[in-house]
């Protein structure tokens, strides 16, 4: 989940209150005004259309240490 401070968006719950939040398995879909369609992720990696699937994008070049 993620809650708002000060305009910040805090992540996850903050279970023993030390100011970090902790991953959780899960949580409620917020109510949007509609019901969405469930949307999954791309699973195959068969090349059999003219274009690559979503799966192979990524979110940046690397740095030039290796790291991202």
């Amino acid at each position: 989940p993620v809650t708002w401070q000060d305009g910040w968006p805090l992540m996850g719950k903050d279970i023993n209150h030390d100011g970090i939040g902790e991953p959780v398995p899960g949580g409620k879909k917020p109510k949007v005004g509609r019901n969405w369609p469930q949307q999954n992720p791309q699973t195959t990696d068969e090349f059999n259309q003219d274009s690559l699937g979503l799966q192979w994008q990524w979110h940046a070049n690397p740095k030039k240490n290796g790291t991202n």
